[in-house]
């Protein structure tokens, strides 16, 4: 891994040394640092590291039944997004579901946290061409995203135009019509 600045390098580096130590030391509290820093090599844009490392936390059965660890559901969010990505949708539907379920247990259907995974799975739901069950999980986006992103965010603009599209292919234009208006107007307010 290659960084410009020195100061990344040592932060990172301590990241992946902690967390492989950790591996070494520890049995379960290693797994769930496995999902660490995957998320890390993914956030550091390392995709395939990242899913090599998430794709052994999340085939690891004992973590995902041991505990309410809220770090298991963001791991499987992340490998989702991965998988997504590659074009690998019912992998990354089948990540989405299972992260989506165990964050749900953990925080309750409706805390503003369940907002990425169910504009996740729209969003995969909606690739897949299942726009009613992607039209179900962006307007829930949709409904907990205003408890956590200002009225002008651009995420909550990309979530109305994907909700208009996924209407508009259901041949509701007027759904499809009033959602593309709510993401311009957005777009409007904060000058894009």
């Amino acid at each position: 891994f290659f960084f410009n600045d020195t100061a990344s390098t040592e932060i990172y580096t301590e990241q992946i040394v902690g967390s492989v130590r950790c591996v070494q030391e520890t049995g379960y509290q290693r797994r769930v640092h496995g999902g660490q820093l995957g998320r890390v090599l993914y956030d550091c844009a390392e995709i395939d590291e990242a899913e090599k490392c998430l794709e052994k936390f999340a085939n690891n059965t004992d973590v995902l039944t041991q505990g309410n660890n809220s770090q298991i559901p963001d791991s499987l969010h992340c490998l989702c997004s991965i998988k997504a990505q590659k074009g690998q949708l019912e992998a990354a539907l089948a990540l989405g579901i299972k992260a989506e379920s165990l964050a749900k247990a953990i925080v309750g259907e409706k805390d503003p946290q369940m907002e990425k995974f169910y504009l996740q799975l729209g969003r995969i739901y909606c690739d897949i061409s299942n726009y009613e069950q992607g039209e179900k999980f962006l307007k829930s986006a949709v409904e907990l995203n205003g408890q956590i992103l200002k009225e002008q965010h651009f995420q909550r603009s990309l979530t109305y135009q994907q909700l208009g599209f996924c209407q508009q292919v259901q041949n509701n234009i007027k759904g499809a019509l009033e959602h593309y208006e709510q993401a311009i107007q957005i777009l409007s307010l904060i000058h894009i």
